[in-house]
């Protein structure tokens, strides 16, 4: 799954050169794949109007037709930096919101 992660992240958009690239691959019981990479705004990853990994994700799992609850494993990837560790934080709490029982691995690169 990290592979999966690291190739979301890949596809992010920040146009802040970056800074807020980040990306995540989610398994749920059934074993299915999904995964999403970060879109941020000028204003950094964390403003409103941009999306994180973990909700970019989310938005395909739905379109699929998958409930947030069938999640058993959330493996995100990002650099290195306070605004991806803060968008980390605020996806690491919407998976326990969502499904508690997941695990959230997180992978630096």
């Amino acid at each position: 799954m990290a592979e999966l992660a690291i190739r979301a992240a890949s596809t992010s958009y920040c146009m802040n050169f970056g800074e807020g690239s980040a990306g995540c691959a989610l398994r749920t019981r059934q074993g299915q794949l999904f995964h999403g990479a970060s879109i941020s705004l000028q204003m950094g990853p964390l403003a409103p109007g941009s999306l994180s990994p973990l909700q970019t994700a989310l938005v395909s799992m739905g379109a699929h037709a998958v409930r947030p609850q069938d999640l058993s494993s959330v493996v995100w990837v990002a650099g290195h930096g306070a605004e991806v560790k803060n968008m980390e934080l605020a996806d690491r709490a919407l998976l326990m919101s969502l499904a508690p029982e997941a695990s959230f691995t997180t992978v630096q690169v």
